[in-house]
């Protein structure tokens, strides 16, 4: 039988951790684990780089993260000039629970948070440099 195409909308306000964030594409979503997502889109925020917003681009396995550096794209983020994921997952069977549970364990933790953004700067971070 085949799935229905599904969609889930993840907008939490804590930053990514990079290296987290990685894990969470190359381990769970890209081998299926999570259901079969065929695209995802949105603006996201990596603690690495917590001034700049990024535009999340996904289809299939090519998946990429840009910055949004310019004043014409600021309107699309959820509350202007504040931290924040707006993404929205496109596919078949999606895990939302376990989609859920993948990137928020991939948001920074209560104690990293709180150590601000000159910690994170210290973060691994696998994406290129903008």
């Amino acid at each position: 039988a085949a799935s229905a195409v599904d969609t889930w909308r993840y907008e939490p306000i804590r930053p990514l951790h990079p290296a987290r964030l990685r894990a969470v594409l190359d381990e769970q979503i890209e081998s299926g684990r999570l259901g079969a997502v065929l695209r995802s889109s949105g603006i996201c925020h990596l603690a690495t780089r917590p001034a700049i917003a990024a535009r999340w681009d996904q289809t299939g396995s090519r998946f990429s993260l840009s910055p949004l550096a310019d004043d014409v794209h600021a309107a699309e983020l959820p509350v202007p000039g504040t931290p924040g994921q707006d993404l929205v997952f496109f596919g078949l069977g999606l895990d939302r629970t376990g989609l859920a549970a993948a990137l928020d364990a991939a948001a920074l933790a209560d104690a990293e948070l709180i150590a601000g953004p000159a910690a994170w700067h210290g973060f691994e971070d696998p994406f290129p440099a903008w």
